[in-house]
């Protein structure tokens, strides 16, 4: 009788057990300047992503369906503001490394840009009103650029030590564009 009573205790604790959690994938292309066409155009009240830019920067908004996530884009002259947001039980994986990611993503893509070697680069960690945000930055001697990774967590979905969302981005001109983008970065709004 014990041996039935504990047989169904293990069903009904299997079956209460949540579903094995999605893992995401992660963004692969640096995407200086935003994804690649088809995207398409959207307005204000379609975003997600609303940021202030300076009107000479303003390119427009735009959204693409990727796997597993909807990218809303605002792209500027010489760059791009993303932001990922994984859909329904999907999120990265515990062990994703924010500042390894930003990293591959961005070393050998910004460095070209720049026109400086890939060891040049400088990185560093800065603290933002959404989070931590993983910086890399490039000094050319015609041209600088930076770009930016911060994982996100804006769903109560997510287990505990995981994102289900990240800002990315870069902006490549003269002078030192870190400024530039650290003030539209400060004015991000996210709506869900």
């Amino acid at each position: 009788m014990r041996v039935l009573v504990g047989f169904f205790c293990l069903v009904l604790l299997a079956s209460c057990a949540s579903p094995p959690r999605a893992i995401a994938p992660l963004p692969s292309e640096p995407w200086l300047t935003g994804p690649p066409d088809p995207m398409q155009v959207i307005g204000e009240d379609k975003t997600r992503l609303l940021i202030a830019v300076p009107p000479d920067l303003d390119r427009g908004r735009r959204y693409k369906a990727l796997v597993a996530r909807y990218l809303f884009a605002h792209l500027l002259d010489g760059g791009a503001v993303l932001y990922g947001r994984y859909a329904k039980d999907w999120s990265m994986a515990e062990d994703t490394d924010p500042a390894a990611l930003t990293l591959s993503l961005y070393r050998d893509a910004l460095a070209a840009a720049a026109g400086i070697a890939p060891d040049a680069i400088v990185t560093g960690r800065h603290q933002l009103p959404f989070g931590d945000t993983y910086v890399m930055e490039a000094r050319g001697a015609s041209r600088s650029c930076v770009a930016f990774f911060a994982p996100l967590r804006v769903g109560k979905a997510a287990p505990a030590g995981t994102w289900d969302a990240y800002l990315r981005g870069a902006l490549c001109g003269k002078g030192d564009p870190w400024p530039v983008m650290q003030s539209i970065l400060r004015s991000v709004v996210l709506r869900e």
